[in-house]
């Protein structure tokens, strides 16, 4: 699979809903774009989806969550965020940083 210098942030509303979350990861795995989340976005999309489906258990949301990233294999793709005032400089940074290792 080959780099793309573009890094797309996903945010809980992309992670959750699954169609729109399958749709994404995959377009990220043609390599247009690396995708990227942090821990606390992860946790987001699992507490709605909790609190939309009562139904399901934390257990099942773990189990579905380590699924699609070994599905994805999107494990690197958590990542630590710092938030800015300024979106567009902290978007380039984070870019920069990658860019460097």
């Amino acid at each position: 699979m080959k780099h793309s210098p573009f890094t797309a942030i996903y945010d809980a509303n992309v992670l959750y809903p699954a169609p729109l979350r399958d749709f994404l990861m995959n377009l990220a795995l043609t390599g247009i774009y690396r995708a990227r989340w942090s821990a606390g976005i992860h946790d987001e999309w699992k507490r709605n989806l909790l609190l939309n489906r009562p139904d399901l258990t934390p257990e099942h949301v773990d189990r579905t969550s380590s699924l699609w990233m070994l599905r994805y294999q999107m494990h690197s793709s958590l990542t630590t965020i710092h938030w800015s005032k300024d979106w567009t400089c902290q978007m380039r940074m984070i870019d920069m940083s990658w860019q460097r290792q």
